[in-house]
């Protein structure tokens, strides 16, 4: 899945006809009838830039024993990072209080997380930002 391809996030729809292009949804629910599939909501159409979250990077993607996140906050706020499959099945979950600005990096285990598709959520004071992640 990148920016070339006909169906980036891989769920077997065009990214012309997906109501959720970037988080993988092949059963296309979309609950409150916006033409935003429920995968979505509340989680693509936040920015950066209104989370006081920039520079954010998941790295490597695909993964299989631990993956990296960076970013920068602008404010001190709270942060909570969560792992879950595409049934909505949180696997992981870390909570912080009053992080303080500046650029930060972190690791999570994911050596018992099963093989599969999964977002990844970085949520904020301000919103939540989502990201595709790939186990194998």
């Amino acid at each position: 899945g990148d920016l070339c391809d006909e169906d980036i996030d891989g769920d077997g729809l065009p990214n012309s006809m997906d109501n959720c292009p970037d988080i993988p949804n092949p059963s296309q629910l979309d609950g409150n009838g916006d033409n935003t599939g429920d995968a979505c909501e509340n989680l693509t159409n936040t920015e950066q830039l209104e989370l006081g979250l920039t520079n954010f990077v998941l790295y490597p993607n695909p993964a299989s024993q631990k993956v990296w996140l960076e970013w920068t906050i602008e404010e001190k706020t709270n942060l909570m990072v969560s792992l879950s499959n595409l049934n909505g099945q949180e696997f992981l979950r870390k909570e912080w209080s009053a992080v303080a600005p500046g650029d930060h990096r972190m690791d999570l285990d994911i050596s018992l997380v099963p093989q599969g598709m999964y977002v990844l959520k970085i949520s904020s004071d301000r919103g939540i930002l989502s990201r595709k992640l790939i186990i194998h």
